[in-house]
C-alpha cells in the first residue's frame, strides 16, 4: 500500500489589508460591495491593461477569436455567453477581455476543506494556486453567502503577501500580471444576475454546497473537478481522507493547455480522418465494421493516432443534478471507476483472434479525450478497405454508459513507411512461473531494404499480490533483447504519491473523483496508455534474422516473486519493420 505523509498545508504569510474598507460611499447592499480608495490590494490601471491579444503575444499563444454564434448554454462542454461582473476594479467584460490564449476559474466560497473541516477553502493556498498556476489564466473568487465580505477578506488577507513575493514588473507571472488576473467579485452569486450566478448557485442535492467551474480556451464552460489534496490526509475513519486545497484550482488550466496543444498538433498534421464513432451512447463491448482507407492510400501513411472522447452519459439534464451533495453537477454521469479500455483490430486470416490498437484507463467521475499513437497498426491495415473493430468500454461489474466519439487519423511525417508488424509476446499472471512461459525467443526476418526497426509495446500492471503491491503499485520491469542488446522498460514513478498528477501536461485528466494522483505502474486513471516506442535499428542488420527475447523483472532486477494474490502483466508487444 502507498503510504500516506501527515497532513500539509501551505500558509501564506497573512497580511491583513483595507481591501473592503469603506471611508464613505458604501452600499448598505450586502450584495454589492464597494472597495475602499485607500485598498491595499490596489487594482489594474485600467487605462494602461494590455488588450488581450497584446497578451496572447506575451505569452507566444495564438489568438482566438470570440464564438458569437452560440448556442450558449450552462452546462459541462457548451459554449459561455458573454457576461459582465464587478471586481475590484470595477466592471470586467467577458467578451472584451476574451482572447482565445486564456482560460478562466470560477471558485466559490462553499467549497469546503473536507468533512472534518467545514471551513472555505479560500482561507489559505493562494500562494500553491499562483505557483500551480501557467499564466494564462484569470481566477474569480464569487462568494456564495448573503454577505460576501468575510469570504472575500480571506483572499485579500493573502494577496499582497503572496504577490510581494513575485518579481516586480508586469511581464507574465510577475506581480502585476498576477493581480490583474485575481478578480474578486463584489457581488455574491445571485446577485449576479446572469448566467454565472446560475450555474454557482447549482446546489447538489439539499446541501449548500456550491462547485466551481471553467471556461477553456475554447470558450466552452468545464467542471474543476475534485480539489483533494493527495498529500493533505485529514485522518477521517469514515468517508473521504483527503482535505481540499485551493492549489487545485490550476489543474484544469494546466489541462486546457494540453488540450490546446494536442489540438494544434492535430491540426497540423493534416490527417485522413476516419470516424467510427460519432457521439453514440455505449457500453460494455462494441463491435462494427470501419471503412479504412483503400490500400494505395494506407500505404502513403506512417502514423495513425487514435483519437478517443469518452463523455459523460448526459449534460443536458439538469434534473439528475439533484442528486447527491458530493457529487459535482458538471461531472454527473460519469463513471466512477478506472478500468483498462482498449481497441481492438480482427485479424484478417483468424476471425477468432483480435489485435489490440490502442489502450486507455477510464477516469473516476470525469469525462476523457484520449489520443493514442497506434502506428504499429498500419501494416495490418495494408489491404485497405473494411475491417472489423471491437471496442471494448466498460466492464460487466460496472456497465458504465459513454457518450463516444471514435477517430482514427491517418497521416504522413517522415519518408520511410512501417510495412510489416510482426508480434512478439503477451503478459500473464506476473509470478515466478512468468518468465519460463516467455522463455522462447521470436525470430524476425529484417528484410535488406529495411529503413528503421522499432520496438513497440503497451504494457500495464494491475492487481496487487501481497506483500508487493504488484502490479498496479510496483516498479515492475521489461527488459526486451533485440539481436543480443537489451532495452528496459521500467516506470520509478511507483511510490511516487504524485506521480499521475505530474502527468497533466502529457494527457491525465485532473481532479477526478478518486485516488488519480498515485505513480502507477504504467498507467494513470484518466489517460492514454502511451505505448513504450525504441528504436532498435541498431540492433539488427539488415537482410538478416533477428532474435527478440523477453523477461520481467521485480524491484532492483529481481525476479517476479511467488504469487500471492491477483498481480498481473497486461502486455502486447511488436517489432515493425519500416521501409
Amino acid at each position: 500500500m502507498i503510504q500516506l505523509p501527515p497532513r500539509r498545508r501551505a500558509t501564506a504569510g497573512l497580511l491583513v489589508v483595507a481591501l473592503l474598507g469603506c471611508s464613505s460611499g458604501c452600499s448598505n447592499d450586502p450584495q454589492s460591495i464597494t472597495p475602499g480608495v485607500d485598498m491595499a490590494l490596489g487594482g489594474a490601471d485600467l487605462t494602461t491593461v494590455p488588450s488581450p491579444s497584446q497578451d496572447c503575444v506575451a505569452l507566444a499563444l495564438p489568438v482566438r477569436a470570440w464564438n458569437g454564434a452560440g448556442p450558449y448554454g450552462k452546462l459541462r462542454d457548451t459554449l459561455a455567453d458573454d457576461f459582465t461582473l464587478a471586481d475590484q476594479n470595477g466592471d470586467w467584460h467577458f467578451q472584451e477581455r476574451f482572447s482565445g490564449c486564456e482560460s478562466y476559474v470560477f471558485v466559490p466560497d462553499s467549497i469546503v476543506v473536507s468533512s472534518l473541516d467545514a471551513s472555505s477553502i479560500w482561507q489559505s493556498d493562494l500562494d500553491d494556486l499562483i505557483a500551480r498556476s501557467p499564466n494564462n489564466v484569470h481566477y474569480f473568487f464569487v462568494s456564495r453567502k448573503t454577505d460576501p465580505s468575510a469570504s472575500l477578506q480571506l483572499i485579500g488577507d493573502q494577496i499582497d503577501a503572496v504577490l510581494s513575493a513575485l518579481p516586480e514588473g508586469s511581464a507574465p507571472g510577475a506581480r502585476e500580471w498576477w493581480r490583474a488576473r485575481i478578480h474578486l467579485v463584489q457581488k455574491n452569486a445571485r446577485g449576479l444576475g446572469n448566467w454565472v450566478g446560475d450555474v454557482l448557485n447549482v446546489a447538489a442535492g439539499s446541501s449548500s454546497v456550491g462547485v466551481g467551474f471553467a471556461i477553456d480556451r475554447s470558450q466552452r464552460l468545464r467542471s474543476l473537478g475534485s480539489l483533494s489534496d493527495v498529500t493533505r490526509q485529514n485522518g477521517a475513519q469514515n468517508g473521504w481522507p483527503f482535505d481540499s486545497n485551493l492549489g487545485y484550482a490550476a489543474h484544469p488550466p494546466q489541462y486546457f493547455n494540453y488540450e490546446a496543444d494536442r489540438q494544434a498538433r492535430l491540426d497540423a498534421a493534416k490527417a485522413t480522418v476516419v470516424t467510427a464513432i460519432n457521439h453514440e451512447m455505449l457500453k460494455l463491448t462494441d463491435e462494427r465494421s470501419v471503412a479504412f482507407p483503400d490500400a494505395a492510400t494506407i500505404k502513403t501513411f506512417d502514423t495513425l493516432l487514435v483519437d478517443l472522447d469518452m463523455n459523460c452519459q448526459s449534460n443536458t439534464r439538469p434534473e439528475e443534478w439533484q442528486i447527491s451533495a458530493d457529487l459535482d453537477p458538471m461531472n454527473y454521469n460519469c463513471g466512477p471507476w478506472d478500468y483498462i479500455v482498449n481497441l481492438e483490430l480482427q485479424d484478417a486470416q483468424d476471425p477468432m483472434k483480435y489485435i489490440e490498437i490502442a489502450r486507455f484507463i477510464s477516469t473516476y467521475h470525469r469525462a476523457g479525450h484520449y489520443l493514442a499513437d497506434a502506428s504499429h497498426v498500419l501494416p495490418l491495415l495494408a489491404a485497405g478497405g473494411a475491417r472489423k473493430v471491437r471496442y471494448n468500454v466498460s466492464v460487466p461489474w460496472n456497465q458504465q454508459t459513454y457518450d463516444t466519439v471514435l477517430n482514427f487519423r491517418f497521416s504522413t511525417s517522415g519518408a520511410a513507411h512501417p510495412t510489416s508488424s510482426t508480434f512478439l509476446f503477451a503478459g500473464g499472471a506476473f509470478d515466478d512461473t512468468y518468465n519460463a512461459a516467455h522463455a522462447t525467443p521470436v525470430t524476425v526476418k529484417i528484410p535488406a531494404t529495411a529503413k528503421k526497426v522499432e520496438l513497440r509495446a503497451i504494457i500495464t500492471g494491475h492487481g496487487s499480490d501481497s506483500p508487493n503491491s504488484c502490479g498496479e503499485f510496483c516498479n515492475h520491469q521489461h527488459e526486451f533483447t533485440v539481436g543480443g542488446m537489451k532495452f528496459k522498460k521500467e516506470y520509478p514513478m511507483v511510490g511516487d504519491l504524485e506521480g499521475c498528477l505530474k502527468q497533466i501536461g502529457q494527457g491525465q485528466v485532473p481532479n477526478q473523483s478518486g485516488t488519480w494522483w498515485y505513480g502507477r505502474g504504467g498507467w494513470c486513471p484518466g489517460m492514454q496508455v502511451d505505448p513504450y516506442v525504441v528504436d532498435v535499428t541498431s540492433a539488427v542488420t539488415a537482410g538478416q534474422d533477428a532474435a527478440v527475447s523477453y523477461r520481467a523483472l521485480f524491484k532492483d532486477g529481481a525476479p517476479p516473486k511467488p504469487k500471492s494474490a491477483t498481480g498481473n502483466i497486461v502486455l502486447n508487444s511488436w517489432l515493425v519493420i519500416w521501409e
